[in-house]
């Protein structure tokens, strides 16, 4: 899915070759099916039965680079412009699983305590495979009526972990002051917690203070138990319009082909949509890979056949049995973020060969 480039020239943007990841966590579980699926799906009336309120709005079909033509919610115009532009990937399919492959939902894996992140004071998140020795950023001068939410960054050279918290503050604060003067090229971040959260995050990795990072922001409003069609509206929408202004500018600073920013949610949603116009707990979803070497405008993984009560249905309500591990997917991120092999393996329980890269490495 993410294409190895060679080490490029040195740039702003940090030393030579070295690579950036950011992590959306889209947090209460985000119905991605509502996001995309294949339009063979979508223009079903079948589909429209098992989600009547919530597959009523208009949608955008693109084919990307492939072959398979994708309904996108109208709300991700954004998204579906990048995918169709070869700057976005789909990643279906993904989900929480036994080293073993066994088909029965770990436990948790449909839960909102499997958010595979370090959860650190403050309401911070990291991937829980970054570094321990994360270093908190909080923004109060970001914060508006809107309540900007928090950011972290795992580096060990930016923040040691010797270092005591009024040493972190001071560094973190003198970080964001060096990097408040960084251009952003004629972009305009959109005014929103998400927008505020990556045009920060943008800034530290164009500074070059933060480059090589992992860095993770939040986006929440995905726990739709009720009310899911408007709820969905404002997420998504919020989502496709911080993404493509985040990518637009790191694309003209020049660091596309080092920055890559993904996705990542507890589970997914149950296909049938419920008496309250909502859906509940899934396992199976659906997840967005952004950036300049990615292998865009395609689906990697397989889409589940978003049929209730098959034998991949765990529920009879639509919550299907992954094709791909969050391990492999998050190993395919840290393998191309520098991580060894044999950290791979030791760090993702479920990767034991380089074998279970291949089908969505290029």
């Amino acid at each position: 899915m993410l294409a190895s480039p060679t080490a490029s020239a040195q740039s702003p943007g940090g030393s030579s070759g070295s690579r950036s990841l950011v992590c959306i966590h889209l947090l209460g579980g985000a119905d991605t099916w509502a996001a995309a699926v294949p339009q063979s799906i979508a223009e079903t009336s079948a589909w429209s039965r098992l989600r009547p309120s919530i597959s009523s709005g208009p949608r955008l079909v693109t084919s990307g680079r492939g072959d398979q033509a994708i309904s996108f919610h109208a709300a991700l115009a954004p998204i579906a412009e990048l995918y169709d532009s070869g700057r976005l990937a789909l990643f279906a399919g993904v989900g929480s699983l036994e080293p073993s492959g066994s088909p029965k939902p770990p436990a948790g894996a449909m839960e909102h305590s499997d958010l595979r992140a370090t959860a650190l004071p403050g309401g911070y998140l990291l991937p829980d495979w970054s570094s321990e020795s994360g270093a908190l950023y909080d923004f109060p001068a970001l914060r508006n009526s809107a309540q900007s939410s928090p950011i972290a960054v795992a580096q060990k050279s930016v923040i040691p972990r010797s270092m005591n918290a009024a040493e972190r503050r001071m560094t973190a604060a003198n970080l964001l002051r060096s990097s408040a003067s960084v251009p952003t090229h004629g972009v305009s971040f959109p005014d929103t917690s998400l927008g505020r959260q990556l045009q920060q995050i943008y800034a530290l990795i164009a500074s070059g203070k933060t480059a090589g990072a992992v860095h993770s922001a939040v986006l929440g409003g995905f726990d739709t138990h009720s009310a899911q069609a408007p709820a969905a509206e404002r997420s998504w929408g919020e989502f496709a319009g911080a993404v493509f202004a985040f990518q637009t500018a790191i694309e003209n600073a020049g660091l596309a082909s080092r920055v890559a920013l993904y996705t990542d949610s507890e589970f997914g949603r149950s296909v049938v949509e419920n008496a309250g116009h909502g859906t509940g707990h899934g396992w199976s979803s659906l997840q967005f890979v952004v950036g300049g070497a990615v292998a865009g405008g395609r689906v990697h993984g397989s889409f589940p056949s978003l049929a209730p009560g098959g034998p991949d249905d765990v529920t009879g309500q639509g919550a299907f049995v992954p094709g791909v591990s969050r391990d492999a997917y998050f190993a395919t991120l840290a393998t191309w973020h520098g991580m060894g092999f044999g950290e791979v393996m030791r760090t993702f329980p479920g990767v034991t060969s380089a074998a279970a890269l291949s089908t969505v490495l290029l």
